[in-house]
């Protein structure tokens, strides 16, 4: 649009509203959103550098904090606060971190493929059981991942080892 003549009309309130997509788009990869960003960039470069650069350096920035390696370092985390949650007195304030590490990584993963959130939610759960209950809560409200998976995955892993399902129903 920035190039075309007849278009220059509507152009700056093409460019919020491509923003406004990007931004509140859930199921994208960092990889996607950066090259959403890196698109809009070059759009906007015909009128304004200072715009262009801006949406330039978002790019660079999710890229940088959540480039190809955000799987593993989530796996690193959560191996390392299953060992913690065999530690005696942990805090639920850790539970409640790790379970804010675990929405923000789910919020950059475009799916949950390689990403299991139903084990962030168990994992939590050993060290919380409350703070991992709360979380899946949180997430059942806002239409994130599937409720009924999270709360088996905690459900298995509170339970004792030799309680069978079908003894619940009962």
């Amino acid at each position: 649009a920035y190039r075309t003549e007849h278009l220059k009309k509507i152009c700056d309130n093409l460019e919020r509203t491509t923003h406004n997509i990007i931004e509140s788009l859930k199921e994208e990869g960092p990889d996607e959103m950066a090259q959403m960003y890196v698109s809009l960039s070059r759009a906007v470069s015909v009128t304004s550098i200072a715009d262009a650069s801006q949406y330039f350096n978002q790019a660079v920035e999710i890229v940088s904090k959540f480039g190809d390696e955000l799987i593993r370092r989530w796996e690193a985390l959560e191996a390392l606060a299953e060992r913690a949650a065999e530690l005696p007195g942990i805090s639920d304030e850790f539970a409640y971190r790790f379970i804010r590490c675990a929405e923000l990584v789910g919020m950059y993963i475009s799916r949950e493929k390689h990403w299991n959130r139903s084990n962030a939610a168990r994992v939590d759960s050993k060290m919380s059981p409350a703070t991992a209950l709360a979380a899946i809560s949180r997430w059942r409200d806002r239409r994130v991942g599937r409720y009924q998976y999270q709360l088996l995955a905690i459900v298995k892993d509170v339970l004792p080892p030799d309680t069978t399902l079908a003894r619940l129903d009962s």
